[in-house]
């Protein structure tokens, strides 16, 4: 991911372009940041691993990486 606007501040988030499809995407949280086609960046820009295997290695469990804070934000249950 190219970054095109660093962050600056908890209300000023970066700005990446997606190295799938070239869509801008907003880099404001600190795990998963979505691009519309599906590509998911750490809130620095780097590629994430596919969702199925988060966990393997460590044994985290999806409500671990992104809390209990959230009600279903990948719209799975």
């Amino acid at each position: 991911m190219k970054i095109i606007k660093k962050r600056d501040g908890p209300g000023n988030p970066g700005v990446g372009i997606c190295d799938k499809c070239g869509r801008h995407v907003t880099l404001h949280d600190a795990f998963v940041n979505t691009c519309t086609c599906g590509a998911e960046y750490n809130w620095v820009g780097q590629h994430l691993a596919p969702r199925s295997q988060w966990g393997y290695e460590t044994g985290e469990q999806l409500s671990d990486i992104i809390g209990p804070h959230r009600e279903d934000p990948l719209g799975i249950e």
